[in-house]
């Protein structure tokens, strides 16, 4: 993971770079909800963590999918 802090017009901007964890493909149970929900939550987070910490609120995040982390499940004998 890499995260950059930028200046977007006179805003602050955060781009992240990350792989992410995804379900095989076939498998329908999904407990955190689709990919997009996932990002946009993620986004919300970002900016709300940022301004408790920081007292600063961020104008744009950008989220940068670099793999996918594709986990099996395990199954118990």
């Amino acid at each position: 993971m890499s995260v950059e802090l930028a200046d977007h017009d006179g805003a602050l901007s955060v781009i992240a770079r990350t792989p992410i964890r995804v379900s095989p493909l076939g498998v329908t149970e999904r407990r955190s909800g689709t990919l997009l929900d996932r990002l946009t939550t993620a986004q919300t987070t970002i900016r709300e963590r940022v301004l408790q910490l920081t007292g600063s609120s961020i104008d744009k995040v950008d989220l940068q999918i670099t793999s996918a982390d594709v986990r099996e499940r395990k199954r118990v004998a």
